[in-house]
């Protein structure tokens, strides 16, 4: 016990951080330390009385961080889109010389700590984007790619999320689009292409009725076009036809020019879906669909909860670093290898891998 090595936690009390908290304790790889800004709060006494070493932390007090994070190996930083506060725990681990992990990974989050190590030593892996989307989704995409017999050449991949959200997570999303607004795009004949603004309507597996698709090229998924070198590919949230998450989002404009915040936003969007959610099973599923000549072949991984999924993703990340499976310096998830995929079933009794030969539309034709 007294050789395993020390990961931090911070944003142990929520929504991800308390999942990753209760799946890497059980792995048993490591000494859990949470820091919380609430070390008085119900969910802080809870961690603490299922004997976890719980520390109260000020992010803005450089020597509570410093304190914290003494002699840990690994910074696993499970806080909300706290965009002001990511440079200075990035900073911690790496005057640490201590690994960071961030399941979080848009852009702007990667961005600045890129900024931040520019120039500096970097004796640890850092490693953005290691949770559902991106993160999960990228590596079954690879996964489902590297299994065909044949060189691929077109992926289709779906985000369905269906669930309860909190504000944070509204915020982190509505972040994401204003983020990168040009990723309403697809991968046509090995290029990055512009969305037509055509509207597409698909049918899925486990989903009752149709889904409105809207492509969103990531830096994620214009990696997996380049790297497998594609001729085609289209990536897309898809959303409830008619639902109130749909809705919402083609209202953004409108609210936008009435002077509406991100964080307003977040709040009314919280709302909006949270209302219409009463009464239905929660679902998040990502589904690829890969084509080669003559064949295609569909893999689906789903969950009741994108924040479980996210933090089975960053279990196994964590493991990975710890493992010295990561080079040190900078990256993005997809360093990690694709079959990690396979592993996320054994970390949440509710989570499913699935694949199929043939496409999507079948698999959902067949129910």
């Amino acid at each position: 016990m007294n050789n395993m090595p020390t990961v931090v936690v911070l944003g142990a009390t929520g929504a991800v951080g308390r999942l990753f908290v209760a799946s890497m304790a059980a792995t048993g790889l490591a000494r859990l330390r949470l820091g919380v800004r609430h070390p008085a709060s119900d969910a802080a006494h809870d961690l603490a009385a299922a004997g976890h070493d719980v520390r109260g932390v000020e992010l803005w007090e450089q020597s509570s961080l410093d304190a914290l994070t003494e002699g840990c190996a690994l910074l696993v930083n499970c806080l909300g889109p706290a965009y002001r506060t990511r440079g200075r725990i990035a900073s911690a681990a790496l005057s640490r010389h201590a690994a960071y992990l961030d399941p979080s990974g848009d852009d702007t989050v990667h961005a600045r700590i890129g900024a931040l190590v520019s120039g500096r030593p970097v004796k640890a892996a850092m490693l953005t984007g290691a949770g559902s989307v991106p993160g999960a989704f990228g590596l079954l995409a690879r996964w489902l790619a590297t299994g065909m017999p044949a060189p691929v050449l077109s992926l289709s991949g779906y985000v369905v999320t269906d669930e309860p959200i909190h504000a944070g997570t509204a915020t982190e999303f509505l972040l994401s689009l204003l983020d990168r607004p040009s990723s309403a795009a697809v991968w046509r004949a090995g290029r990055r292409a512009g969305a037509d603004g055509t509207t597409t309507v698909v049918r899925l597996p486990y989903v009752a009725g149709a889904l409105e698709t809207h492509p969103y090229l990531t830096r994620e998924t214009e990696a997996i076009a380049v790297d497998l070198r594609l001729r085609d590919a289209e990536f897309c949230h898809a959303f409830e036809s008619g639902g109130a998450a749909l809705a919402f989002l083609r209202s953004m404009p409108d609210r936008s020019r009435l002077g509406g915040t991100v964080r307003e936003l977040a709040r009314e969007m919280t709302a909006t879906v949270n209302a219409g959610m009463a009464r239905r099973t929660p679902l998040h599923m990502l589904a690829v669909e890969a084509g080669s000549d003559g064949q295609r072949r569909s893999a689906i991984l789903r969950s009741r909860s994108s924040y479980q999924l996210t933090a089975s993703m960053a279990v196994l990340a964590a493991r990975e670093i710890l493992a010295q499976r990561v080079s040190p310096g900078l990256a993005r998830a997809d360093v990690l290898q694709p079959a990690l995929v396979a592993e996320l079933p054994a970390l949440d009794e509710m989570t499913r891998l699935e694949v199929r030969d043939g496409g999507l539309g079948a698999w959902a034709a067949d129910g």
